[in-house]
């Protein structure tokens, strides 16, 4: 499974914030593996 799919299942979209999406992409880049993207 990529990484935005994930994400996009645990946090709705239409209810995150800024902070909400820096503190997101803080915590799953560094568990990402090597090569995967990230995109919102």
């Amino acid at each position: 499974m990529r990484v935005s799919e994930q994400f996009d299942r645990d946090i709705p979209r239409d209810g995150i914030e800024p902070l909400e999406v820096a503190e997101a992409d803080h915590l799953v880049f560094p568990s990402a593996p090597a090569g995967e993207t990230f995109t919102l």
